[in-house]
């Protein structure tokens, strides 16, 4: 199929309605406008509000088991309908050239107070590093020097890492579960290698992130056969990315202002993300 942008969204929605229908689909950028793309994908793959609650599986993935997903992928399922199964979060695109991205959205949560996003970003970033469970992650932390840290995370050492460290003190359990390995090999080959078998017809895949490396052969994969949804926003203070922003928050208010027939000026919306900055809910 294609890559589609946040224009191009109606485009594919349009293409599912014809009946033009893709084994997967790769939902990544902002995470608030995935939630909102990914809703209005399983509305058109499972149009029966019924089926909806009984043939979409959910799954985490920062605690998915690889190897589970794949053998409910091969199955057949017992329900009538099409089978989505929705991972959240997964990690199958992730590598150092994206984790100061990773380490920026963790920043970006903790200071928003969203203390469980905040870990789950960092806790892809140690992954990617190839710290494992069981090593004393908040004190490798605080002991690496600069040259150490960009060897091993693939940027320079921020800073302040205070607030990482606070987050491993609060949430060290459960991001050293996050750490332990669920499959030997490369996950992301392995999908490939699933995909080119086949799965059967009414099983459809849905992968939601917040950013991914493009050089992945998986990626590369499902952007020639597969649809990959592109939902980013450009970060930063300068100009672009402000103007980027406030369309974003102008058509977030827009729409719900709409259930209510109410209307907003446009100084509404430059004086409401003045104030609180781009973090759609």
């Amino acid at each position: 199929m294609t890559v589609f942008k946040r224009d191009d969204i109606q485009k594919l929605l349009k293409e599912i309605q014809s009946g033009n229908i893709a084994p997967v689909y790769l939902v990544f950028g902002e995470r608030f406008l995935c939630q909102e793309t990914v809703n209005s994908l399983i509305e058109l793959l499972l149009p029966d509000a019924k089926l909806r609650q009984q043939n979409v599986t959910l799954i985490d993935g920062d605690r998915e088991d690889p190897a589970q997903t794949f053998s409910s992928l091969r199955s057949f399922s017992l329900f009538p309908g099409r089978q989505i199964y929705r991972v959240t979060d997964t990690r199958l695109f992730y590598s150092k050239d994206v984790s100061q991205n990773l380490w920026d959205k963790a920043k970006e949560a903790y200071d928003a107070k969203q203390v469980q996003r905040a870990a789950a970003s960092l806790a892809a970033v140690l992954k990617v590093a190839g710290i494992e469970a069981g090593e004393s992650v908040e004190q490798n932390l605080a002991d690496l020097s600069g040259k150490e840290w960009q060897q091993l995370f693939g940027f320079a050492k921020p800073d302040d890492i205070s607030w990482a460290e606070e987050i491993l003190r609060q949430n060290g359990d459960e991001i050293v579960r996050s750490l332990q390995d669920k499959t030997k090999g490369d996950a992301g080959e392995q999908m490939v290698a699933l995909l080119e078998s086949g799965i059967p017809e009414k099983n459809v895949l849905i992968l939601q992130t917040d950013t991914v490396d493009k050089r992945k052969k998986l990626y590369k994969f499902l952007s020639k056969h597969a649809a990959v949804v592109d939902v980013s926003v450009e970060s930063g203070s300068h100009s672009a990315a402000r103007r980027e922003q406030q369309d974003v928050v102008r058509q977030v208010i827009e729409k719900v202002l709409a259930q209510y027939n109410k209307k907003a000026s446009s100084e509404v919306f430059s004086s409401l993300l003045e104030r609180v900055g781009f973090h759609p809910p």
